[in-house]
């Protein structure tokens, strides 16, 4: 071991927040590229495929996003952000109810 610390142990919170919105971009121009592709390769339906998993992902990045937004509101005692109550019970709809069956495969 070299002693170095690893590269999240110094992340701020606006340090999180400005990765995930990153992370946000990327997936939705790298999928809207992709469905490009995809669109002039083989067709608009498997383009719209690739289009809706984007989406589809960057509205779980986001979901994160409001998660972490929550957490560490509650961590740094500080008011709570609005819409909070909503990301968590939308998180554990999507965990409980939407996930449930491919636990159990």
């Amino acid at each position: 071991m070299t002693g170095e610390s690893h590269p999240f142990a110094d992340l701020t919170d606006e340090g999180l927040e400005a990765l995930l919105k990153r992370a946000i971009r990327i997936t939705v121009v790298v999928g809207l590229l992709a469905a490009l592709a995809l669109w002039i390769g083989s067709g608009w339906r498997n383009a719209a495929m690739m289009a809706t998993g984007a989406a589809i992902s960057a509205a779980s990045i986001h979901e994160w996003r409001r998660l972490v937004r929550f957490i560490t509101a509650k961590l740094d005692k500080k008011q709570t952000p609005k819409g909070a109550p909503i990301a968590v019970v939308f998180f554990l709809f999507r965990l409980i109810i939407l996930e449930r069956p491919f636990m159990l495969a």
